[in-house]
């Protein structure tokens, strides 16, 4: 049995942000058997971006339940079935994650519709689910909102359940049983054992040389997630592939484990810390839809499922950026996270203004 999620959440970061919106599509193999949808209340604030994306707002989920109150609901819903998702790893991060917190270990087989898709339906320009959709002819009702994307996740899901003649759906479930790119000169058992605490860790070569330094609020989920996203990256590749050894140093909280790896990068000079202050990709701008149909521009913590049309080391130089594109290209402020609240964007005031708020440009113009 499979169960098809899809979420909408507060931002990109399972820890920091949370849930707003979750649904599921159960599906047999055959077909659909059964569906679940409900509104979250996050217990945080909606950034505007999220709700000009999603079309959620502070009063929608005002009076819905909590995470804590769907818990024992959706954990009975999902458990003992293969989780599937469009980018499966960020809805299930968050999922994960939230149903921990509440008391329920949580564990699932996954599979991810783009992955299956790249196999299974190769050749094509771009696999978000929105292209994807346009390509194959599938309909999509509401689109960034929970259900919508959910169910057609679930289309797209029987046509590659259908058209998997090479076998790709059962060799990805086989495999999933603890696969992870772990370093190969590295036990592990080792990364089982290590503690999630905050705290300092520390990857060494053969020769006993240190590497890398890094803090982590969990120390085995901070390392964990370094050979995941090693899958993508070369220059992670080539620190997962010098690993020889990882040691750590609990220090009781984020602040201490913060001084102690500055201090340790002060001292020891780590030749991937080097590196990685200049290749460092923590924000970024990126494109997308709102419920208007408008395209807008913002800025976020760098995700790969964005989709980013540039990438920066910090908020900053990506507000900065942000704001170059806007000058030169009449670009509205209001919908490239500049400005909120007001009726009217700050660049119809100046000579030229915008091209959204001056000329009146229609949709398919701006």
């Amino acid at each position: 049995m499979y169960a098809i999620v899809d979420i909408e959440t507060t931002g990109g970061i399972a820890g920091r942000h949370r849930i707003t919106e979750i649904a599921v599509v159960l599906h047999n193999g055959t077909e659909v058997t059964g569906t679940y949808q409900t509104l979250v209340n996050p217990e945080q604030d909606i950034p505007p971006f999220i709700t000009q994306l999603t079309g959620i707002t502070a009063a929608m989920v005002a009076d819905a339940p909590t995470f804590e109150e769907i818990a024992p609901e959706l954990y009975e819903l999902l458990k003992d079935k293969v989780f599937v998702a469009h980018n499966a790893a960020f809805d299930y991060s968050f999922i994960r994650k939230m149903l921990e917190e509440e008391g329920f270990p949580f564990h699932a087989k996954k599979l991810c519709t783009v992955k299956l898709s790249r196999k299974i339906l190769p050749g094509k320009q771009r696999y978000s689910l929105g292209n994807l959709c346009r390509e194959l002819g599938i309909a999509i009702r509401d689109r960034h909102r929970a259900m919508g994307d959910a169910e057609a996740t679930a289309t797209l899901f029987q046509m590659l359940l259908d058209n998997d003649l090479q076998g790709w759906i059962p060799e990805l479930l086989q495999q999933h049983k603890g696969h992870q790119p772990l370093p190969p000169h590295l036990d592990k058992e080792r990364i089982a054992e290590l503690p999630r605490k905050p705290g300092v860790y520390y990857f060494y070569d053969r020769k006993g040389q240190l590497l890398y330094v890094g803090k982590a609020r969990s120390i085995r989920n901070r390392v964990r997630n370094h050979f995941n996203f090693a899958d993508h990256d070369g220059f992670e590749n080539k620190l997962r592939d010098a690993i020889h050894e990882v040691r750590y140093e609990e220090t009781g909280n984020e602040l201490i484990a913060l001084l102690l790896e500055l201090d340790t990068i002060k001292r020891k000079k780590p030749p991937f810390n080097k590196a990685m202050k200049y290749w460092s990709r923590n924000y970024c701008i990126f494109c997308f839809t709102g419920q208007d149909g408008k395209l807008r521009l913002a800025i976020e913590r760098y995700r790969t499922a964005l989709q980013p049309i540039k990438v920066f080391p910090n908020y900053l130089m990506a507000r900065e950026y942000l704001k170059e594109l806007v000058d030169n290209y009449r670009i509205c402020p209001q919908l490239s996270h500049l400005q909120s609240g007001q009726s009217t964007c700050f660049l119809s005031m100046e000579e030229g203004g915008c091209l959204r708020c001056t000329e009146n440009a229609d949709v398919t113009s701006y």
